[in-house]
């Protein structure tokens, strides 16, 4: 109404900033962030060891610090985050150099092992009638990816029919988003908006065979493009 305050207060904001500051400090200031307790006899001996490693690992490895961060952001705000434990595995060709600077192939593997991966909020999306999502028919992940993203997870062996797709980049940004460019800013133009490709992972129960029981199934699917990268069973 006319005169009245316009002051503002961001109290959500203030109340955020030091959750999410409390709940870093109080996780990963531990040294080590996590322990190990063993219990048979046979491991005592070895579980000094291995939790020195399991704390390097993270540390330099899984850098779970910088995975964490954003995503208890998101929980301080929301009071929920998400994270998915994978096994991966990077395995591919590549061009470089022998010891006479010729140019050849080489299969590198840039990473193998269990990896921690911090999911937006916003891209995942589970039935709201389910509290566990182990227990959930279907869970959905968006994710943003490239060209060479594609091709990477295809020479791995994890997707196929990557090359159809090639030249055919785009992707269609959602409400969020658009108000987060707004906000930094930093907007894109149409040309960068063509270097992505919009790809949901589909973990779902549906029968196959028929026989009246779903099977867990690992579905990789290029929306836009309505393209099938990967169908199999859970592993």
């Amino acid at each position: 109404y006319e005169g009245s305050c316009t002051d503002v207060v961001p109290a959500i904001a203030m109340a955020v900033d030091p959750i999410q500051a409390r709940l870093s400090q109080s996780i990963f200031k531990a040294d080590p962030v996590v322990r190990l307790k063993p219990l048979r006899k046979k491991w005592v001996e070895k579980s000094a060891s291995l939790e020195k490693w399991v704390d390097y690992y993270q540390r330099h490895k899984l850098k779970l610090r910088s995975i964490f961060a954003p995503r208890l952001f998101e929980f301080a705000k929301h009071g929920t985050m998400v994270f998915k434990t994978i096994y991966d595995r990077e395995n591919y060709s590549v061009k470089t150099y022998d010891k006479e600077w010729k140019i050849v192939s080489r299969d590198v593997t840039r990473f193998q092992g269990p990896k921690v991966i911090g999911i937006p909020i916003n891209y995942f999306f589970c039935p709201p009638m389910y509290q566990d999502i182990q227990k959930s028919p279907c869970l959905f992940e968006r994710q943003v990816v490239t060209y060479g993203d594609l091709m990477i997870a295809q020479k791995s062996g994890n997707i196929s029919g990557c090359e159809e797709l090639k030249g055919l980049e785009t992707i269609s940004r959602d409400v969020l988003e658009l108000q987060q460019e707004l906000n930094v800013p930093q907007q894109e133009t149409t040309q960068q908006q063509k270097f992505y490709f919009e790809i949901w992972e589909i973990w779902c129960k549906y029968d196959i065979d028929g026989d009246g029981v779903p099977e867990n199934i690992v579905v990789t699917y290029d929306y836009l493009h309505r393209k099938f990268l990967q169908i199999r069973y859970n592993w």
